[in-house]
């Protein structure tokens, strides 16, 4: 049985309202068993949010990061041989805290089961898709409201400019003829991997940019990634995808 315990002062405790809302930045992280790979990646990109945020830099390393995740799932009872997400928090007071938010159902990265339909819902965070706790509430807000009113569905959040800035807080890669292209946001070490995948498929174009609702209304396939794997959607305000590319994406993504 896996309890919910977090990681901070270099020490394992259960959870007791420490895992708090307060001001923070974050990044999701998927383990291989007790690893963490692409840890350097992880604690760049939230040096990155938190230098935006807060004007400075948490004193977190590799080393602390890794021995963070070994000991969450040890302590909490999880199974040592699966993957599990891992979320680390930085706070403006200069603490970090990890904490172990679920265990994935797939022990290579994946293409996922479910195949979800889109709602679109515009972005009025003024921080856009940095990793940030108003980030993390804006989704679970819309994720609310999905859950009430449209079952089965999944966030496709819109910025001023009509262009896609994430799906359920994954990045958006759409296939259109012969091109893939991935979007810019969020970036994640996850999207990193993707795009890399994406040029190792034969007869493909791989571009880096934003798209809009527009041009994702037109393309043959709609997915995003993140730490829980890829994630091809059914459907988009009556426009319906096809699954092609998505299988190949996850054969070539390295963890």
């Amino acid at each position: 049985m896996s309890h919910d315990y977090i990681y901070t002062d270099n020490q394992v405790v259960l959870n007791r309202n420490e895992w708090s809302e307060r001001h923070f930045v974050y990044q999701r992280m998927r383990s291989c068993g007790e690893a963490l790979p692409h840890a350097a990646e992880h604690i760049e990109l939230l040096n990155a949010a938190a230098q935006t945020l807060f004007g400075n830099k948490s004193s977190l390393t590799i080393k602390e990061l890794q021995e963070a995740t070994s000991k969450l799932i040890r302590y909490s009872g999880r199974r040592p041989d699966v993957p599990h997400i891992v979320e680390v928090r930085y706070y403006d007071s200069g603490e970090y805290i990890c904490r172990i938010n679920e265990s994935s159902l797939y022990k290579q990265f994946s293409l996922r089961a479910i195949r979800p339909s889109g709602e679109i819902f515009a972005s009025e965070n003024c921080l856009g898709t940095i990793p940030t706790s108003a980030f993390q509430s804006e989704l679970e807000l819309m994720r609310r409201y999905l859950t009430n009113q449209a079952s089965g569905k999944v966030v496709v959040a819109r910025g001023s400019d009509n262009n896609i800035l994430h799906i359920d807080g994954g990045t958006p890669i759409m296939m259109k003829g012969y091109d893939i292209v991935v979007a810019t946001t969020p970036k994640s070490v996850t999207a990193n991997l993707a795009a890399t995948a994406a040029t190792k498929i034969n007869g493909y174009k791989t571009t880096i940019r934003d798209f809009s609702i527009d041009e994702a209304m037109e393309a043959e396939e709609l997915l995003y990634v993140d730490e829980r794997g890829i994630t091809s959607l059914s459907h988009l305000n009556g426009h319906r995808y096809a699954t092609i590319i998505a299988h190949n994406l996850a054969e070539y993504i390295a963890e």
